[in-house]
């Protein structure tokens, strides 16, 4: 999978990887960044794609409620 490319917001530097990240809910997960070129700080929300149910019956079939 090819991640998107981020950029700083204030100068437009290419940023490699988050400085820190977190899951903010079960479905999504919060990254914090920091530029090393200009010092700007800033976090942004990445959306998970939920499991299919299929797999998720197939991995995890104990969980599964009929």
């Amino acid at each position: 999978m090819l991640k998107k490319k981020v950029k700083c917001r204030l100068c437009g530097e290419d940023l490699i990887a988050p400085e820190w990240s977190g899951y903010a809910n079960a479905q999504a997960v919060r990254n914090f960044w920091h530029c090393t070129n200009c010092g700007y700080v800033f976090e942004s929300l990445d959306q998970k794609a939920p499991l299919p149910f299929v797999l998720a019956e197939h991995c995890l079939p104990n969980l599964i409620i009929a």
